[in-house]
């Protein structure tokens, strides 16, 4: 199969709540993308008040489910979103299965890899 990376969308032009709403369901990772969202403007503004530019760590974990799950379409929109908040230089999205990403690996190889 090989993988897949989809090109992220013109952040000036990408809309969360419009992205959301276009995805079905999913009220969990909905919750999930507006909460980081969130998470990361309040740090932003915090740190423009306080000079405090330390960095802070965005936590997001592979996104899995099988065919019409929309996994695939939550992670575009999340690349979008964190490209369009500045987390990311780039949006894209590399969609692989585990075969894909563990490929090669031992068991002693398999962290490095995630």
């Amino acid at each position: 199969r090989g993988l897949t990376i989809t090109p992220a969308p013109d952040p000036e032009a990408f809309d969360l709540e419009k992205e959301l709403d276009d995805l079905v369901g999913l009220k969990e990772v909905k919750e999930g993308l507006r909460h980081m969202r969130n998470f990361v403007e309040v740090h932003r503004r915090r740190a423009a008040v306080t000079g405090d530019s330390t960095g802070r760590a965005v936590h997001a974990a592979f996104l899995l489910g099988g065919p019409g799950s929309g996994a695939t379409a939550a992670g575009r929109v999340l690349g979008s979103m964190l490209t369009k908040l500045g987390v990311v230089a780039k949006g894209h999205v590399v969609e692989a299965t585990r075969k894909e990403i563990l490929v090669g690996c031992s068991s002693g190889d398999v962290e490095g890899k995630l």
